[in-house]
């Protein structure tokens, strides 16, 4: 019987061209923007957490600051035994820097502490990345930086010419890091070079508690401990900050300072100085609106189509029932249907996908391609956006077209007055209304880009 449902619902989608194409073309497009924004909220909420050991590291802030000064790592580490490791980070900024092969190139970089091998899982692609950031004037560079440089030569034990004035050996390349990470850079400089470079422009500044000069970073033991360090973090800062300022103020700092999960750093952290522009949760939550709201729109539109189709199918629907089909096989019939529909609608939308990519890549500044579509997890996305259309879509048509009696599916010559027609009239104004409201939203943000822009 399912077998003959298929054969009839590929009939009418024959038989009915116009309502057909309609119904597939809006049904592709809606899918296909909920899959792009699918991909990209799934992208956003993922980042830092390619991190192995993401559940254990955090970062030092205060309600406001998002940097720490020079002295807290290791005061932090001696003060808390759940505190397994700490690494720092300092901005260098963008230099130009010079190869013996006389390549030139501006290039990002952090000054850091060796022990951001070990606790951000850094892979090594050539040299000893952990020994070279302990010692001075030696730096790390990624995977894409050296290829850049020096092409597919090995630049371990080659030197680079910072402004025409630094010189730093390269010691180790690393592979890249993901595009999901708030960490953003092109080498690593080690921290004994940071600490040669203070002590002569400014003498004794390395154990200054008040110089906020970087982003200080802590590895706990087991994910539970975070509990533990939370409640006695006050203390610590007291003790920390004793002789430094007064109690009122210590106090005043010590209330203020907080222990940040990395993977909220990317949506949900808008401190002072933080390291890298950073996403905004709010939009999240906007843009799952927005889909559901196109969502809704394209399965509104379906079963709008859907249901005129229905009724132009009525005296078919009255001989099925005449000759001893149960309202249950008619609407299994329209819904099986539909989801033929629903899976046609998805191969076209993947043929547009495949097609939006460059455009929606050069929007965002990413680089996916149509591969990441088929990764494990966005098979299952795609299974489910296709299972809620296909019955969401089908639902009202199959139990609208199984409610009629035999003798009025036969008499009927036009729309029959019914419930369902209301229904089918109020969902075109819902449609219309959202539609308008959407379209209006992007013309307003297209024209504040524009003003932003000129």
């Amino acid at each position: 019987m399912i077998k003959t449902y298929i054969k009839i619902a590929f009939r009418n989608i024959l038989r009915y061209k116009a309502n057909s194409a309609f119904n597939l073309l809006g049904l592709s497009l809606g899918i296909v923007c909920t899959l792009l924004l699918t991909l990209h909220i799934k992208e956003e909420l993922s980042y830092d957490k390619v991190f192995p050991k993401h559940d254990r590291l955090y970062r030092m802030v205060t309600t406001e600051w998002a940097k720490s000064a020079p002295p807290l790592a290791a005061e932090l580490k001696n003060f808390f035994p759940e505190i397994s490791a700490t690494t720092r980070f300092v901005q260098r900024g963008t230099n130009v820097v010079n190869t013996s092969f006389d390549t030139q190139s501006e290039i990002d970089g952090l000054y850091t502490d060796s022990s951001v091998v070990q606790m951000f899982d850094l892979k090594t692609v050539s040299g000893n990345p952990f020994q070279a950031l302990k010692e001075p004037s030696s730096v790390v560079l990624s995977k894409s930086m050296s290829v850049r440089l020096f092409g597919n030569k090995n630049p371990v034990g080659q030197k680079l010419v910072f402004e025409d004035e630094e010189e730093l050996w390269v010691k180790a390349v690393i592979e890249d890091l993901p595009k999901n990470t708030h960490l953003k850079f092109d080498y690593l400089v080690s921290m004994p070079t940071f600490y040669a470079f203070i002590a002569k422009a400014l003498p004794g500044w390395i154990d200054n508690k008040g110089w906020m000069f970087g982003w200080t970073y802590i590895q706990l033991n087991q994910p539970a401990d975070i509990e533990k360090i939370n409640a006695r973090l006050k203390d610590f800062y007291l003790k920390y900050l004793d002789g430094l300022i007064g109690k009122e103020e210590a106090l005043s700092f010590a209330q203020s300072a907080r222990i940040q999960p990395i993977t909220d750093i990317h949506l949900k952290s808008d401190l002072i100085q933080e390291m890298s522009p950073n996403g905004n949760i709010t939009y999240i939550y906007i843009f799952i609106a927005v889909e559901v709201l196109i969502l809704l729109i394209a399965c509104v539109n379906f079963i709008n189509l859907f249901t005129v189709q229905a009724i132009k199918r009525l005296k078919e629907i009255g001989i099925r029932k005449i000759v001893g089909a149960e309202k249950r096989q008619i609407s299994l019939q329209f819904l099986i249907q539909a989801f033929v529909l629903t899976l046609l609608s998805v191969i076209i939308a993947l043929a547009i996908y495949q097609i939006a990519i460059p455009f929606y890549n050069n929007l965002t500044g990413r680089a996916i391609t149509f591969h990441e579509v088929l990764k494990k997890e966005n098979i299952l996305i795609i299974l489910l956006i296709t299972c809620f259309v296909g019955f969401i879509s089908g639902l009202f048509p199959s139990v609208f077209a199984s409610s009629f009696l035999p003798i009025k599916a036969l008499k009927a010559t036009k729309d029959p007055k019914t419930s369902a027609i209301y229904v089918r009239k109020s969902l075109v104004v819902f449609q219309f209304v959202i539609s308008g409201l959407l379209i209006t939203c992007t013309l307003l943000i297209y024209q504040q880009m524009q003003l932003f822009k000129n």
